[in-house]
């Protein structure tokens, strides 16, 4: 690869959430990139920004988009990664012709619906390389034919520039997301509820987040009783605000599904309770039982257990949060969801 001048990498994106800018924020500041970042969301551009971007309009037809001028824009790139989601007439259209430009698919890989799956296997060959978030799925691609060498793993992280001060008193279990009902908010209600006997007065819930079932969720707390120690802060997503709340939890709980929150609870240096059997997002690998997190059978029994377990043992809470930070730490930074990439751009522009 010519590294005299910065090769130009183009990623397409639906949007770009506010947890991916350090992401490519990082890929930027490669002095051997010159990094484009096309979408169809809200600008995220600013003075500090170390890359572009370029906002097209997006379709839609039932379940299937379409971004206007991927393909024309493409062909001033040296190299395009695309998300590896099949909803995308545009994404699938580049990749057909990817003679003209090499393709990197980006994605968690493999999905629930089989139909899909069984599309991204047909197509995947057009991609010069995938970069997977996890490398648990990489037998199954093997197994269907594309090569491991060209197989490259980015976990799935987000990035938190904190740094834990662990004599902080933590007094409250925390959630931060979207109420929706795989994430079972009303559960950790209940569970709290069952367990107020027997939990220190000071302890209550901070909620942090929003979507349509918060009205529902404030009157459950009021017709049991517990609003006086139940908070519900909308939502935040700067670190800056959250890392005040991390700081004093005890755990972040998320009774349903969990992904990328995982990680931003371990860099925070706070453990994760959750379910040990639903559909969690891969990010759910990195939690170990016992080690930087307590998983439960899904009963409200067993969360109220393990509330009460967590608030009347600080030792035990503590040195979980400590083992999650290790965790991410040494695994999970930015900058190494980031080598992933570069290894992945690497590979592709030197072959």
């Amino acid at each position: 690869m010519n590294t005299s001048t910065p090769s130009k990498i183009l990623i397409v994106q639906e949007r770009i959430p506010h947890y991916r800018i350090a992401l490519f924020d990082r890929l930027g500041q490669e002095e051997h990139l010159d990094v484009t970042v096309l979408h169809s969301g809200k600008p995220t551009a600013s003075p500090d920004r170390l890359y572009h971007e370029i906002i097209v309009n997006q379709r839609a037809l039932g379940m299937l988009r379409y971004q206007d001028r991927v393909m024309e824009l493409s062909q001033a790139f040296d190299l395009v990664i695309l998300m590896f989601d099949m909803r995308y007439v545009s994404t699938l259209r580049l990749l057909l012709n990817s003679g003209r430009v090499p393709v990197i698919l980006w994605g968690i890989g493999l999905g629930q619906r089989e139909w899909v799956n069984k599309l991204r296997m047909a197509v995947m060959n057009k991609a010069k390389g995938l970069i997977l978030y996890d490398g648990a799925v990489i037998p199954r691609f093997v197994e269907k034919g594309f090569p491991e060498e060209r197989i490259f793993v980015a976990s799935n992280t987000v990035h938190v520039n904190h740094t834990v001060d662990w004599s902080t008193p933590r007094q409250h279990f925390l959630f931060v997301g979207v109420f929706k009902e795989r994430k079972r908010v009303q559960d950790l209600l209940s569970a709290f509820y069952c367990a107020r006997h027997e939990l220190p007065e000071y302890i209550h819930v901070n909620i942090v987040g929003s979507g349509d079932q918060r009205p529902e969720l404030e009157a459950q707390a009021a017709e049991l009783g517990i609003a006086d120690r139940i908070s519900f802060l909308g939502k935040i997503t700067e670190n800056e605000k959250l890392a005040p709340l991390f700081a004093s939890a005890i755990a972040y709980v998320s009774p349903g599904h969990v992904g990328l929150s995982v990680l931003q609870s371990f860099a925070y240096g706070v453990p994760v309770v959750t379910m040990k059997e639903t559909f969690h997002g891969p990010e759910a690998n990195n939690m170990q039982d016992g080690v930087n997190s307590l998983l439960y059978d899904g009963s409200i029994e067993q969360l109220k257990d393990k509330l009460i377990y967590l608030a009347n043992n600080s030792d035990v809470a503590l040195q979980l949060g400590k083992n999650a930070y290790e965790y991410y730490s040494e695994n999970r930074t930015i900058d190494k969801m980031s080598a992933g990439f570069t290894d992945a751009i690497e590979y592709v522009l030197s072959t």
